[in-house]
């Protein structure tokens, strides 16, 4: 093994190339060899006279101390550890000698550090020796930490700088909270088109204590909507939800107890979020005009979605067995429940989408956090550094629309790129694809599904555009990948990945 050891003595330097056989042997020996061969080498130049006079002031003829060695990385070596440890064949190290010998005030040496480490070995200097490792390894340690300060300082500006590219391409990915509270302003409207609303919830005071609570919840709550909205085979109907698609949420959820009246409640909740309560005594003024619909529901939309969670909770609440609520108990049938008699139904409604609806979005959509990962500037950096490549396969992989990706061209790119089945991370399905496919279209989804000039919202909904498809990837990422032991970055960075060596 050897190494290139270069010799600093005040304006004065040297290279050496020393050979130190297997390494196994002290930077404390090492310094010292290359001091003395310092020390050793011939002067160079014309000597003044002086210097011929008094051979012990040059440096040629002396025998230096070293007072610290170092290389490029690193500004510390313990005297006593291994060479091989620590350097490779080839390395370069740095050692200081000082020209001189400083005194303090008292005529006493005055040590280096790593001099001290070095060299004060006897049992009267342990004390000196321990204190100047310790003031050493803090010394280091609040060196690391000053350039990982810096470091992490300059990575969180280039990552903002990226960021804001990326953020730019995906803007209507975004969260907007304007878009937000339109979207369930219209929704609102829709939910009491049929008087479903004042039905289940008469004080108008009370009703906007519910709205409250569904605008904090409401993005979340679309998703969900919308996911198992997509769990039928056609995406085009992401939109609605059918009977058995409302009972696996139902199901999932916990939201009726196991017992012979489990399928009625769910159908009256169906049929009745949709305004039909040609079954029930829960109906509108019967004076109106606009009293329920006595048509059976064959679907329901986001707005008659949220209306069944208002329906739930005071159909839990009615069923919880206590006296000022009908004394009705779990299992209990639809016709049995008394709504009317429920007080703070806002906050029932909170309660159980905490303690059910919460548990099922947690469990179910781990891509839940796309939203919040989409406004990280780790994760959209990320994306930053692979953009080129996923548009190439995205421009590569749109066929039947330009730029526009269809549900089957998009589950086809998750599974080339080997992100369907088990291997590394979550078991991930093609219905889950579908399912991200549907939760990452873009917050137009708020809007209702009217015509638009000739083009329907809900034939846009089966179609991906770029910026859908950026979020769809980071979604991807956090579904196949749900352990919080791993980074959003991490997580996300790893479909990304696998995404960009699909074949194109």
């Amino acid at each position: 093994m050897q190494l290139v050891v270069r010799v600093e003595s005040g304006d004065r330097t040297s290279t050496f190339k020393i050979q130190v056989g297997d390494g196994r042997k002290s930077f404390k020996w090492l310094a010292l060899a290359a001091a003395q061969r310092f020390g050793s080498e011939s002067p160079k130049g014309k000597l003044r006279q002086r210097e011929r006079k008094f051979p012990c002031t040059n440096p040629a003829n002396t025998n230096l101390v070293p007072s610290r060695c170092y290389t490029e990385d690193q500004d510390f070596f313990h005297p006593d550890a291994l060479l091989v440890e620590q350097l490779q064949d080839g390395d370069h190290l740095t050692v200081e000698v000082a020209p001189r010998v400083y005194v303090d005030e008292a005529g006493s040496p005055v040590k280096s550090r790593w001099q001290t480490i070095a060299f004060a070995v006897s049992p009267s200097s342990s004390a000196k020796r321990d204190a100047a490792i310790a003031e050493e390894y803090d010394a280091q340690n609040a060196k690391k930490v000053a350039a990982k300060a810096i470091e992490d300082e300059a990575d969180r500006l280039e990552n903002m700088r990226k960021a804001d590219h990326v953020r730019e391409i995906i803007k209507d990915q975004l969260p907007d909270q304007d878009a937000v509270e339109e979207a369930l302003s219209e929704d609102w409207f829709s939910m009491n088109k049929k008087r479903v609303l004042d039905a289940l919830v008469e004080d108008p005071e009370e009703q906007g204590r519910v709205k409250d609570v569904l605008k904090q919840h409401y993005v979340q709550l679309d998703e969900l909507f919308k996911t198992f909205a997509a769990s039928g085979s056609s995406i085009a109907d992401a939109q609605d939800l059918e009977l058995s698609e409302f009972e696996d949420f139902c199901h999932q959820a916990s939201l009726v107890a196991t017992g012979p009246h489990a399928t009625s409640v769910m159908v009256s909740c169906f049929q009745e979020c949709n305004g039909d309560f040609s079954h029930s005594h829960r109906q509108p003024d019967k004076r109106s005009r606009r009293g329920g619909s006595t048509i059976q529901t064959a679907h329901v939309a986001r707005p008659e979605f949220l209306n069944s969670l208002i329906w739930f909770s005071l159909f839990m609440a009615s069923t919880d067995g206590s006296p000022e609520h009908g004394g009705g108990a779990p299992g209990s049938p639809a016709w049995a429940a008394e709504f009317a008699t429920i007080k703070n139904k806002a906050e029932k409604l909170e309660i159980m989408l905490e303690v059910r609806i919460a548990p099922l979005i947690a469990r179910k959509l781990p891509g839940s956090a796309g939203k919040i990962a989409l406004n990280t500037d780790s994760v959209l950096a990320r994306v930053y550094d692979v953009e080129d490549d996923l548009r190439r396969l995205f421009e590569a992989r749109a066929l039947s629309v330009k730029n526009e990706l269809s549900v089957v061209e998009f589950v086809g790119i998750v599974d080339g790129a080997g992100l369907v089945g088990d291997g590394d991370g979550k078991t991930l399905t093609l219905r889950d694809a579908r399912q991200t496919f549907a939760a990452a279209q873009s917050e137009s989804a708020f809007t209702p599904s009217v015509e638009t000039g000739k083009t329907n919202l809900k034939q846009a909904h089966a179609l991906m555009s770029f910026p859908e498809f950026v979020e769809a990837a980071v979604r991807i990422g956090l579904t196949k990948w749900p352990d919080a032991d791993l980074s959003l970055a991490d997580r996300v960075d790893r479909a990304l990945q696998a995404l960009v060596c699909c074949p194109l």
